[in-house]
């Protein structure tokens, strides 16, 4: 389990089959970069004491994730008001997936790594995911809205993404839900 955030750019359009539904592709690049922590097994371990203690630790990866995504939307506008749902599939390609590996001394607060003298050690920098998965399929829906000014529009939305497969390979998973959050400037190109 983790969390993480990151920017993304791109390009979309709003295709008006009539006054109420609408095609939405939109093509973008984005960044699913994140921070994923997971207890570790407690270990017996002897303190200065000579007395048996269980050490606690805490694994943490740092991944960066970047991929290029394709989502072909449908949406439906609330009563000519600019407000509007839209929603369905996304197919992303998967360009990159490195992570950094750490891990941490949660207690005693007493011990460190020898390594490092820290409560906290570096065991992998810039690896990469050797099950990493070409494609990615989501489902997002969200709502937006749409200030017309003249032949311009001003667009903020709101997406869930829900997914639907997993970044990495079986046996591993990796699947990553999000809020995302997005400003365009539209173009109207004709009526």
């Amino acid at each position: 389990d983790g969390e993480g955030a990151g920017p993304l750019g791109g390009v979309k359009g709003m295709l008006y089959f009539n006054r109420w539904f609408f095609f939405s592709p939109r093509l973008r690049y984005e960044t699913r970069s994140g921070k994923f922590l997971s207890p570790l097994p407690a270990e017996p371990v002897r303190d200065d004491t000579n007395a048996i203690v269980q050490l606690s630790q805490e694994a943490q990866v740092d991944a960066t994730m970047a991929t290029f995504t394709f989502d072909p939307l449908v949406g439906i506008e609330i009563a000519r008001t600019g407000f509007y749902l839209c929603g369905g599939p996304s197919v992303s390609v998967l360009l990159n997936g490195s992570y950094d590996y750490t891990e941490r001394i949660t207690s005693p607060s007493r011990f460190t790594y020898v390594s490092t003298g820290t409560a906290e050690q570096s065991l992998v920098e810039g690896g990469t995911f050797q099950q990493y998965q070409q494609f990615a399929f989501d489902l997002r829906g969200g709502a937006g809205f749409v200030l017309r000014l003249g032949k311009f529009g001003l667009n903020p939305e709101v997406f869930y993404s829900f997914p639907l497969t997993s970044a990495l390979a079986s046996p591993d998973q990796l699947k990553q839900t999000g809020i995302v959050g997005t400003f365009s400037i539209l173009y109207n190109l004709g009526e």
